[in-house]
């Protein structure tokens, strides 16, 4: 839960952490496009745990990082693949 605490603001980063708050917004909007096949599944992994178990810290991650719903379709679209 570090990682969701940092990414809300709410606890200490570490520089992984802070890594990837610089680009979770980025993948949100691009679908993780730039990401290597690995942080492609790493990440489907991770989103889909955090959902399923603490959808609270997802909605905030999307409020802060999405606000709009912006790019709603274009993660979500992420999510349901499995390329």
């Amino acid at each position: 839960m570090s990682y969701v605490k940092c990414l809300l603001d709410q606890g200490r980063c570490t520089p992984e952490g802070n890594a990837l708050k610089e680009h979770v917004k980025d993948g949100m909007q691009t679908g993780c496009k730039k990401c290597t096949d690995n942080q492609r599944r790493g990440a489907r992994k991770v989103v889909r745990h955090l959902r399923e178990n603490y959808d609270n810290y997802f909605k905030d991650i999307v409020k802060k990082y999405d606000p709009k719903n912006e790019y709603e379709e274009i993660y979500e679209s992420f999510l349901a693949s499995d390329d």
